[in-house]
């Protein structure tokens, strides 16, 4: 059966979901900046028989763009009202700056949070406030993306970026389902708006992880050596640490790792969910 595909208003905004009904507990998945829903198609399939489900952010899954940046703490607000919404404790699965998002939720609201799986996640450590980036820009992008030949461009140029992040660019430009959500004005600007609230996101987290200690929820660290060298997986390794995870460091991966190792996602999900079990 495929999963069911649905637009609540939640936290204040349209979201698009999907969702497929099974075992407890709720599996939620959330992607890095402008990472949709069908980047774990090929996890999802590995986990019959289990209650998931995938998140697209405001202005992804063909919903209305906000016309801000998004904060860590409306990003945070939006994922309590998620879980809550779908079945709390949930195990999260986040990839790149999501892992912010959760890290954050699980501090802030350990009630709603049975687990983390990191998917490569992006990793806060700074030590002076990142630049500011303004709104202006993704305004921009969504104004000028109303014309249907910029949406087709802005379309294929995410193609072509997401490519560059797995081993075989051909899983990525050969699946329209990974270009399709890109070519309205909405998506384009709510990614653009994304990376312009990364650092930021990430600054903020800093402020999270000093007024709320992080709770005895089992985690799994998943490193994609390719990333950034020594000093990513040296970063990875800290943040492994300081969650008190387990960490899998992969040489057979980039960093959209559910689409080069779905099979260690799934894995790294089941067994949260075994520690999730037994307690």
């Amino acid at each position: 059966m495929p999963p069911t595909s649905t637009s609540p208003v939640l936290a204040g905004h349209a979201v698009h979901l999907l969702e497929s009904p099974g075992e407890g507990p709720l599996v939620l998945f959330t992607g890095g900046a402008g990472i949709v829903a069908d980047y774990w198609t090929a996890v999802t399939e590995l986990l019959p028989g289990v209650h998931w489900a995938a998140l697209d952010r405001p202005g992804l899954g063909g919903t209305p763009w906000p016309g801000t940046l998004p904060t860590l703490a409306e990003s945070v607000t939006l994922l309590a009202e998620v879980v809550r919404t779908l079945g709390a404790p949930a195990v999260l699965v986040a990839q790149s700056m999501a892992g912010y998002h959760v890290e954050a939720l699980a501090r802030r609201h350990p009630e709603l949070v049975a687990g983390l799986v990191l998917v490569d996640s992006s990793v806060s450590f700074y030590t002076s406030p990142p630049r500011e980036l303004p709104v202006a820009l993704p305004r921009t992008v969504h104004r000028l993306a109303r014309r249907r030949a910029l949406r087709a461009l802005g379309g294929l140029l995410h193609q072509v970026g997401a490519s560059t992040l797995v081993r075989d660019p051909a899983q990525v430009l050969r699946t329209p389902a990974l270009r399709h959500p890109y070519t309205d004005a909405d998506a384009l600007a709510a990614v653009v708006a994304e990376y312009c609230s990364w650092s930021g996101q990430g600054w903020d987290l800093l402020g999270v992880r000093s007024a709320h200690p992080f709770p005895d929820v089992p985690v799994v660290v998943l490193s994609a050596s390719s990333t950034g060298g020594r000093d990513w997986l040296a970063k990875q390794h800290r943040l492994a640490r300081m969650l008190h995870a387990r960490q899998v460091v992969t040489d057979e991966g980039k960093h959209l790792l559910m689409i080069d190792q779905p099979e260690m996602v799934a894995e790294a999900v089941e067994s949260v969910r075994r520690q999730v079990a037994r307690g």
